[in-house]
């Protein structure tokens, strides 16, 4: 009698575990009546050979078992557990990551723990990870948030992630999306500034190219008011863009208002003390962010960070020298460098060089490819 080992389905678990390749193919080829059963079993921890071949990193059984079918959304179950994209998450494999979401993977799915792929990348701080699953979301970009200061009200630019979270298979809301909004000080940042539930949120534009949010909460008035505008003084596209997205997700069901209330008193509490652990993100800094005296709506940062040095002079508005202005829009110092290869070039300012990477354009100096940016101080 042959041990429990060499049944077909242990067996393509394991090779996925160790990444073999050929053994794997094998068996999907020879079983080819149980390769439902290979691609489906799991261990006692719940997790499929999808699940393993991505928390081990092994792309090409990864692969291999997508293109024969593997189920992209296969859920391991408890708080730690999730699909293999959570797996590769937790890893910050960006390679299998990659893979994963050209095969349909969902970066906003829940796991049992209530945290998405998204989360797993952020509590990794694995920023490029995370801009990259940014990318699925239904809006991704630079946009000026309303913020009071001991002066009276401010413009502070946020890195703001618009995205309908998908709750766990099986659970209690089941098809009932949740709409949110992470907004960051910088670019490089893990830690987010704020965070919003805005399934039942009232939306009117504003004076000034403005758009207004009224978000139900649990504590009074019982509402908090977002007002966003285009970032850097224009941005109008960008704005719309937000606005549309916003209004394409009001037909699709959503979770009650209790629970959505529930879920923005969890993220005020947790605001108060995110973002402590990355005051090393410092150098990040979003475009025209003035951090002196200013109180966040809706939390306030416990630990200073320092400020960036001054490039030129702000209250003139002009570069002390014009060969430090951005390329692109010469009205920013030049405060990011574009990497292609082995070389950088250090021509536009951060919001312009972002801009630049999120609509695929090329270096304006070189024409080469952008792999990534850097910001370069003096």
């Amino acid at each position: 009698m042959g041990t429990s080992s060499s049944r077909p389905e242990e067996a393509g678990w394991e090779a996925a575990r160790t990444n073999n390749t050929r053994k794997l193919h094998a068996l999907l080829v020879r079983h080819v009546e149980r390769r439902t059963d290979i691609l489906e079993h799991r261990d006692v921890l719940g997790r499929t050979p999808l699940v393993i071949a991505a928390a081990r990193g092994s792309a090409e059984c990864a692969s291999l078992l997508l293109q024969h079918g593997g189920q992209v959304h296969a859920l391991a179950p408890g708080k730690r557990g999730g699909t293999p994209l959570h797996a590769a998450s937790v890893q910050g494999d960006a390679l299998m990551a990659d893979l994963l979401l050209q095969h349909g993977a969902d970066p906003f799915m829940d796991n049992q723990g209530g945290l998405t792929s998204y989360d797993f990348a952020l509590l990794a701080e694995k920023p490029a990870l995370a801009r990259r699953y940014e990318q699925k979301a239904l809006f991704h970009g630079w946009l000026e948030l309303e913020s009071k200061a001991w002066w009276g009200n401010k413009w502070s630019p946020r890195w703001c992630v618009l995205f309908l979270r998908t709750p766990c298979p099986g659970s209690d809301v089941s098809g009932r999306a949740s709409l949110q909004l992470y907004c960051f000080k910088r670019l490089q940042s893990t830690s987010t500034k704020q965070r919003h539930v805005l399934d039942h949120a009232h939306l009117t534009r504003g004076r000034n190219h403005t758009v207004q949010l009224r978000v139900p909460t649990a504590r009074r008035p019982h509402t908090h008011t977002l007002v966003f505008r285009g970032a850097n003084g224009g941005g109008q596209q960008d704005l719309e863009a937000f606005l549309h997205a916003c209004l394409a997700t009001m037909d699709l069901p959503r979770t009650d208002e209790a629970v959505a209330i529930q879920m923005q008193a969890e993220f005020d509490a947790m605001g108060r003390y995110d973002g402590a652990s990355n005051a090393s993100n410092a150098s990040d800094v979003a475009p025209g962010n003035d951090r002196q005296g200013e109180e966040e709506l809706v939390e306030v940062e416990e630990h200073a960070m320092p400020s960036a040095p001054e490039a030129w002079n702000q209250e003139e508005g002009t570069a002390s020298n014009e060969g430090i202005m951005c390329v692109v829009c010469w009205s920013r110092p030049k405060e990011a460098g574009l990497v292609h290869g082995n070389s950088l070039h250090r021509c536009c300012c951060l919001y312009c060089a972002t801009n630049l990477v999120s609509l695929g354009q090329p270096c304006p100096m070189c024409r080469r490819p952008i792999e990534r940016i850097l910001e370069v101080y003096e």
